[in-house]
């Protein structure tokens, strides 16, 4: 298969009709993207749009912006530029800061069923695996990125995923496409660098398609991966706690290991929030879990915390400290009266805080 004919397999599949974003780098890999999709919209009437992200880092951003615009101009197709101003939390790395912003900033201009395309490919996905195979990853990041997933109002499809780098690279040269160089993608002090032009390049000189058999070890592990989340979903309510979007302390602990790790998992994704990583889900499964009854433990991470009230689990954004909340009549009163309604600690304190300028209302009138 050619790479115009997995372009048009995969437009087919999802649909003509639909609105089409290239994540247009200026780069090599995206310029070919960018340029098979302008072909095939001479026969398809494929709605198509470019945008490219200005991080504003390298000295050369805003020629690179200047370029991709140039090349849109000349093919006719709808540009958009976006500048992010890049915000480096404590312990992220500045690839990794930039990658987030970028998708954050792609996924707020899709609309309703658009889909997002990037022009990643078999070396890439060869990268990903490897870089998950020295985190520590299971299944689900061994299975690397697929190649259609949910992103924001639309999708986010990766066509070329087949094809390793060596296939785009024949295909531009032969129509002497212009692309932008970036200096910073043969920095191997960067990780994903470091795999790319060390590590990778040493195993194709012993295995030639190792790209190709690293590939399809991820797509093992994906499948593998969708019949576990699959076999969770159907026995979700075995382990459901007695609140909305909560988890049984006392149902996971009838469970294995093995299975507690897994429904875990799956209900932090589903909610919406990162997964933690190996030693924060292990102090959940023999910390939290295991807490007396009476202990309210609770791990954060990312912005996100676990808590254990009773026998529920809630999983929720990171609060703030809890204000100091004075002494006053009837409190302990109004704290029976919480216990009796099962209503969490942390709940307590912002209905003590709403509740404060009424009692205070109530004594006024009375004196």
């Amino acid at each position: 298969m050619t790479l115009q004919e997995a372009i048009r397999d995969f437009c087919s599949r999802y649909g003509f009709e639909k609105t089409y974003w290239v994540a247009y780098s200026g780069g090599l890999d995206s310029h070919v993207l960018l340029a098979i999709c302008h072909e095939l919209r001479q026969t398809e009437p494929l709605q198509l749009r470019a945008i490219h992200i200005n991080h504003g880092i390298h000295p050369h951003a805003h020629q690179w912006a200047a370029h991709c615009a140039k090349v849109c101009v000349e093919m006719g197709i709808d540009y958009h530029e976006r500048a992010i101003q890049l915000e480096l939390p404590p312990g992220t790395s500045l690839e990794e800061a930039a990658r987030k912003q970028r998708y954050a900033i792609l996924a707020e201009d899709l609309n309703e069923g658009d889909i997002l395309l990037t022009a990643h490919h078999q070396d890439d996905q060869a990268e990903t695996v490897l870089l998950q195979l020295f985190r520590g990853a299971g299944p689900k990041g061994l299975a690397a990125m697929p190649r259609m997933k949910p992103f924001g109002r639309g999708f986010h499809g990766r066509p070329l995923l087949d094809f390793p780098r060596a296939t785009l690279e024949q295909y531009a040269a032969t129509h002497s496409f212009q692309w932008i160089e970036d200096d910073s993608n043969r920095d191997t002090s960067l990780t994903r660098n470091f795999i790319r032009h060390e590590l990778l390049s040493l195993l194709k000189t012993r295995w030639p398609t190792v790209t190709q058999s690293i590939s399809r070890s991820a797509a093992y592990c994906a499948e593998a991966q969708g019949l576990l989340e699959e076999w969770a979903k159907e026995e979700w309510q075995t382990v459901q706690g007695s609140r909305d979007n909560t988890l049984s302390v006392s149902k996971l602990l009838a469970l294995d290991v093995a299975r507690q790790r897994l429904f875990l998992r799956l209900w932090i994704q589903q909610l919406g929030h990162p997964l933690p990583d190996a030693k924060k889900l292990d102090t959940i499964q023999y910390n939290v879990l295991t807490a007396k009854p009476d202990r309210q433990p609770c791990v954060r991470w990312q912005q996100t915390e676990i808590r254990r009230y009773r026998d529920d689990l809630y999983l929720m954004k990171a609060l703030p400290p809890a204000a100091a909340i004075s002494t006053r009549r009837g409190s302990h009163t109004l704290k029976r009266l919480f216990q009796e309604w099962g209503i969490p600690p942390w709940e307590r304190n912002r209905l003590r805080n709403l509740l404060s300028p009424l009692e205070e209302g109530e004594r006024k009138k009375k004196s």
